[in-house]
This record gives structure tokens, C-alpha cells and sequence, in this order.
């Protein structure tokens, strides 16, 4: 007898490790799957540290319903490889992480919505549950997505309040509360008069023009004494053309006091041209990018100040928005709680777009070393 009870606990054993087995390489085929889309470079990065995770909250609405679809597979697609979409992968990978998922950052080599298009045609291909995507031009990709959602995929954008082939967009805060937030930091800076440019990343990027619009028409009504002499010129996302731009500017217009951008390569390129040149001080600049990009030129006070916020909770914003569409939301109402920081209380536009409260600035002078991106 007690051989027989040995025997019956080994065969046990076998019958568990088999089923586990089995599970595991299920897993396998689709990660497998995901991973071989050819037209971009995948970033797989490890999960946060403990000080650089996104913020999520244990108990929130959204965390503790209980969900029917665990372990999706979702392509991320982002504008550009820069280090600001590393972060937004570090709450793609805690997400997944976390949740048993298969998760993979598609980052093209430049800004080109050609190339967006491309990976997600790839990522339909390879039958994902979701798509996530960061558009360069929401235009370029409305008829791929809508493709992708008649093959039952789920959407999810982000800086893309205006696309229409999406399940549901999170943003943010709004496209008009950043743009005045950067003109009341560049006029503080000019003293509230004088002439100023802008510049940006895309010109077919309608976040960031909206952003600009949004700063010049509240310059326009409260700040008269302020010019705007040079707008919109492009910098396709590279450092050295902002440099070379700015620089320029400087040239045509001697008396410029301030410089407004919108993508990581417009600040920091603006911040090198005032460097360079011995105009810090004189000339002020502010735009978006990632804290630790420009933490030499805050310091050094060539860049005034660089509105933001944290790319991490998008992404891990991106993922539950996911699970709770592939869990029967079909729209969702003002008020509604992610349960990470900046999105606890959020606005919703024709129940599917999101719009949060998690808008940063950090000023020359502050202390970028607490923030860990």
C-alpha cells in the first residue's frame, strides 16, 4: 500500500509538470510570433527598478475587476527611438510583467509615419490581441488601424486625441492646457515681452501643433507685448538640425528672447544653440523631453524649463485601457479611475478618449535627479 500511494504521487507529479509544460510553450508561440515583425527595431527593456516604476495604486476600480482575458500580446508602436519611449516601455514591461503578457516597443529610426504603417500591417500579420500606437501623423495610419480592427484587433492610442480608428486614446491632460502652460513659463522668462520663434518636430505631429497654436493664442491675449517672429519651422526630430535652426535664428533675428519646442530634439537643440552661443541667460527656451536629456542645460540655465509628463504611466495606462476593452467596456465615463498617478479622476470625450492629470514641469535650477527617466 504504501508503494502504491509512492507510485500514485509520482504519476501526479508528472501529470502537473506536463501541464505546466504545455501552458509554457503556449506562451512561447506568441511571444515568438510578436517578436518577428522585420520592419523596426524592437526594444525589449527589463522591468523598472523599484524607484523608477510607474505609480499604480493596490486596490483601484480599474485593478481589482476582475478580468477574463490575462496574457494578451499588444505591439506598441511610438514615434521614434528616443529615450523618452524607453520610458513609456518601462510601464509597458511592468504591465506585462505583472499580468502574464507579451508586450514589445516598435520604434522606428525616424519619425516617419511610412514606417508606422509598415510595422503595424507586420503586427496585424502576426495576429496580436492589441495595437498600441503613438502616431507621427494620425492621418497616415487611420486606414491600417481601421484594418487591423476589422481583424478583431484592439487599438489603443496615445498623443492622438484626433485620430479616429481607436478604441480608446489616454492622454495626459489637454493639448490646450500644455500649450498655455509652456507660453506662461517662456513669458515669465522674457519678462513678458519681446520677440520669440517656435519650432517643431513634425509639422504633420497635430499634438504638437496643437500645443503651439494653443501657447501662441493665449500669448495673443494676455501677453501683447510679446512678437512672434518665426513659427512652426521643422526639425524632423533631430538635435543637431534644432541646433542649426536655432542658430539661425539668432542670426535673422538679433533681439529674440525666446524659443518654444515641441519634441525632445527641439529643447535640447535649442538649449546647445544658446549654449554655444553665450546666450544663456538672454534667451529662454522650454519644450518637451525627457528630464535626464536635459538636466545639463537646466542646470546651466540654457533651457528654462521643460513641461512634461511621465511616459511610464501612459504605457502602463495604455495596458489597462487594453484589458478592460478586451473585457467588454465598450465606453467609459467621466470620472473613471486607472489607478495610476495622473489618471485617477479622468475627463472622457465621446466615451473613448481619456484625458488625465498628469502634467510636470521642471524649472533651471530644480533638482532633475529625482526624476528617474
Amino acid at each position: 500500500m504504501k508503494n502504491i500511494k509512492k507510485l500514485t504521487a509520482i504519476i501526479l507529479a508528472f501529470v502537473m509538470l506536463a501541464s505546466i509544460t504545455a501552458c509554457g510553450s503556449k506562451d512561447d508561440k506568441k511571444s515568438n510570433e510578436v517578436e518577428t515583425a522585420a520592419s523596426s527595431e524592437v526594444k525589449n527593456e527589463e522591468s523598472a527598478e523599484a524607484n523608477a516604476e510607474p505609480s499604480t495604486e493596490a486596490e483601484s476600480e480599474a485593478g481589482a475587476e476582475t478580468t477574463t482575458n490575462e496574457g494578451f500580446t499588444m505591439g506598441v508602436v511610438v514615434k521614434v527611438d528616443v529615450p523618452w519611449f524607453d520610458r513609456l516601455n518601462e510601464g509597458l514591461q511592468k504591465y506585462a510583467d505583472e499580468h502574464g503578457c507579451t508586450i514589445n516597443l516598435y520604434a522606428p529610426s525616424t519619425p516617419d509615419a511610412s514606417q508606422q504603417v509598415a510595422i503595424i500591417e507586420d503586427l496585424i500579420a502576426q495576429k496580436v490581441d492589441v495595437i498600441g500606437i503613438v502616431p507621427n501623423s494620425a492621418e497616415a495610419v487611420e486606414t491600417v488601424l481601421q484594418k487591423a480592427r476589422d481583424e478583431g484587433i484592439v487599438v489603443i492610442s496615445h498623443e492622438a486625441a484626433n485620430l479616429n480608428n481607436t478604441d480608446a486614446d489616454i492622454e495626459a491632460f489637454t493639448d490646450q492646457a500644455f500649450g498655455e502652460f509652456f507660453m506662461q513659463s517662456l513669458g515669465e522668462s522674457m519678462g513678458y515681452e519681446g520677440e520669440y520663434a517656435t519650432i517643431i518636430e513634425e509639422l504633420t505631429n497635430a499634438n504638437h501643433n496643437a500645443w503651439l497654436d494653443a501657447a501662441v493664442a493665449y500669448q495673443e491675449e494676455n501677453y501683447p507685448d510679446m512678437t512672434l517672429v518665426s513659427s512652426k519651422t521643422e526639425t524632423k526630430a533631430d538635435v543637431n538640425q534644432a541646433q542649426s535652426i536655432c542658430e539661425e535664428l539668432f542670426k535673422t533675428y538679433p533681439n529674440i528672447k525666446g524659443i518654444m519646442g515641441t519634441g525632445s530634439a527641439d529643447v535640447i537643440g535649442a538649449g546647445l544653440a544658446i549654449e554655444n552661443k553665450g546666450l544663456t541667460g538672454k534667451v529662454a527656451t522650454t519644450g518637451c523631453t525627457s528630464p535626464n536629456d536635459a538636466a545639463q542645460y537646466l542646470n546651466n540655465g540654457s533651457i528654462s524649463m521643460i513641461g512634461l509628463w511621465d511616459p511610464a504611466n501612459s504605457g502602463y495606462a495604455m495596458c489597462i485601457l487594453a484589458q478592460m476593452i478586451m473585457d467588454g467596456t465598450t465606453e467609459f465615463s467621466d470620472g473613471v479611475d486607472l489607478g495610476i498617478e495622473g489618471y485617477n479622476n479622468c475627463t472622457v470625450r465621446d466615451g473613448r478618449y481619456l484625458v488625465g492629470s498628469a502634467m510636470l514641469g521642471i524649472f533651471a535650477g530644480d533638482d532633475v535627479s529625482q526624476y528617474p527617466f
